[in-house]
């Protein structure tokens, strides 16, 4: 963080070497230290791969919100043993889409969704690894009969 500032950190004991090494840190770097008595240790959290599927439940932003509501409304229950797991499809499906709108990602939520039902599996790698074969030779199947 470059712009932080050695007399603030010095209120909370970061001091010296330890200040310098929090200073180098890049501001959205998502690292920290962590100090215990006299130990010391810089941790990096690590969101990507198969947590990056998860994030939409621990960052909300405006759309992921918007996403969540309209997935509780889809389904009619606001009971998250139900929604989650949809909302995490819907968000990883929209995503992929590159879309806010629903009525483009909330059928493919639906495909998706019973794809990922008839798999038996939360496993976002293998459902959307099949989906999104699924989905882009739907696609071309549309697109060929509606030039015929």
């Amino acid at each position: 963080n470059k712009n932080a500032q050695a007399e603030s950190y010095a209120k909370f004991g970061v001091t010296g070497k330890l200040f310098d090494t929090v200073r180098a840190m890049g501001k959205l770097s998502r690292e920290m230290v962590v100090q215990q008595g006299h130990q010391t240790v810089k941790l990096k959290m690590e969101l990507g791969g198969p947590l990056k599927y998860w994030l939409p439940l621990l960052s909300a932003t405006k759309m992921n919100l918007a996403v969540a509501e309209r997935i509780r409304q889809h389904l009619g229950t606001t009971d998250p043993k139900v929604w989650v797991d949809a909302f995490l499809v819907a968000e990883a499906v929209r995503q992929w889409l590159n879309t806010d709108d629903p009525a483009v990602w909330l059928p493919a939520f639906d495909y998706a969704d019973n794809l990922r039902q008839s798999m038996n599996t939360r496993d976002a790698q293998r459902w959307m690894s099949a989906f999104q074969k699924a989905w882009k030779a739907l696609q071309e199947h549309n697109e060929m009969e509606n030039a015929s």
